[in-house]
């Protein structure tokens, strides 16, 4: 009997030799930056709430600290972006929400609310300056796009340049 239990935690500690080792993390920030008519109410990264009302064609304001990524990058590294945004409110109607005391909206429009999913990849970083942030670009057809660093639209370094203000088109491609 002790044999067996001697073989049987020699070969526990052989199989764990087999899994892959733990990565090293380290924890950025997400910033948001809508390119859109409509507001993102919220948004959340890999379950981790980032933040609430980019404005529409909104940028930067909202960001939090910290989602825990990878420090060396590595081929098909994903993240999982939720987030919810208002159909029915405008650039125009934006600032007009009314609430009551109690932070709820007096207009009920909340079946206009439509909440997305998007498993991005994340493209290739190279080295810690690069894992200070990261930003995510809220795009038609409820696409959603992230850029890692300091790649902001105004910078030379800014990879896509996507316009401020993209329209949605009439009909948006299936995915």
């Amino acid at each position: 009997m002790t044999r067996l239990l001697f073989l049987m935690l020699i070969s526990v500690l052989m199989l764990q030799g087999c899994s892959e080792p733990k990565r090293p993390m380290i924890g950025v920030y997400f910033e948001g930056f809508n390119h859109i008519s409509a507001p993102v109410r919220y948004f959340v990264v890999h379950g981790n709430f980032i933040g609430s009302k980019v404005a529409p064609y909104g940028s930067g304001d909202v960001q939090n600290c910290c989602i825990p990524l990878p420090v060396q990058w590595y081929p098909g590294l994903t993240v999982v972006i939720d987030w919810e945004k208002d159909s029915y409110l405008h650039t125009d109607t934006f600032e007009l929400l009314r609430y009551d005391k109690k932070g709820r909206l007096i207009d009920a429009h909340e079946r206009h609310y439509t909440r997305h999913r998007a498993v991005v990849t994340l493209a290739k970083y190279d080295d810690l300056d690069d894992l200070s942030s990261f930003q995510m670009h809220f795009l038609p057809c409820n696409q959603v796009t992230v850029l890692p660093g300091a790649v902001y639209p105004d910078r030379l370094s800014y990879p896509d340049h996507f316009p401020q203000k993209l329209e949605e088109p009439k009909t948006c491609p299936k995915s």
